[in-house]
């Protein structure tokens, strides 16, 4: 009897946890604050995640993640070309030739090897940087003002090719 009230309260453990999460994305805060800078603009294009020598995919997302509340979780621009981060990037982040529209109305994930052929570049990325938490969630104004005075208290990701 014992072991099946532990493994009860295991798995509502697991649940409250999972769910905690879900709520943080929703709500459009994640820790860190990502800004970014492509070498062209692939705001409407999909990001996803290979491994460090860019030969393997690595993350992916369901195209029904690339919506909360209806939303399409492109992101946000800032000044100078800089871009707010709402998906996950990374120095390892590519982005395919589908939109998140596209991708967002498809029935079924692509298969990776159907999105290795669909990569645009392999090295996109210009500079991110990874800011502090801002508890009030996204504020265009605050960003701006990172960028305006240089990344303050931001953590610039060195080694982008």
């Amino acid at each position: 009897m014992k072991k099946i009230i532990i493994i009860i309260l295991s798995i509502s453990l697991f649940w409250s946890c999972s769910s905690t999460k879900e709520r943080t994305v929703i709500k459009g805060v994640q820790k860190p604050q990502i800004i970014y800078k492509t070498k062209k603009d692939y705001s409407q294009n999909v990001p996803i995640q290979m491994n460090k020598e860019k030969t393997k995919i690595t993350g992916f997302p369901a195209p029904s993640d690339l919506k909360i509340n209806g939303e399409l979780q492109t992101p946000i621009p800032l000044n100078n070309n800089y871009l707010y981060d709402r998906r996950g990037i990374s120095i390892n982040t590519v982005f395919i030739k589908m939109t998140y529209k596209e991708y967002s109305k498809l029935k079924k994930i692509p298969s990776t090897n159907v999105l290795m052929n669909m990569i645009i570049e392999k090295n996109p990325m210009v500079e991110l940087f990874y800011c502090p938490d801002l508890k009030q969630g996204v504020d265009v104004k605050t960003m701006n003002a990172l960028i305006k005075n240089n990344f303050p208290e931001c953590k610039k990701i060195e080694n982008i090719k």
